[in-house]
């Protein structure tokens, strides 16, 4: 089942720095930032949606397949 959520766009790096508490936890905070980033440009391309039903289809061909060659 295909879950659709649409993403806010994450905040500034200046308000989640000053959350950080350890000066060793930044290097993951940045990663995450960064992530989130590429998650939220990503939501808001129709092109990947219609790559997300493209690959549904194709284990559906692909399950059309196998079935059918089953009995050889």
């Amino acid at each position: 089942m295909r879950v659709y959520v649409r993403r806010d766009r994450p905040g500034s790096w200046a308000e989640r720095r000053q959350n950080i508490k350890r000066a060793w936890v930044a290097p993951f905070v940045w990663i995450e930032y960064g992530t989130e980033w590429v998650a939220y440009t990503l939501n808001r391309w129709t092109f990947v949606e219609v790559l997300e039903y493209l690959g549904s289809f194709g284990v559906l061909i692909a399950m059309i397949f196998y079935f059918a060659e089953a009995g050889d």
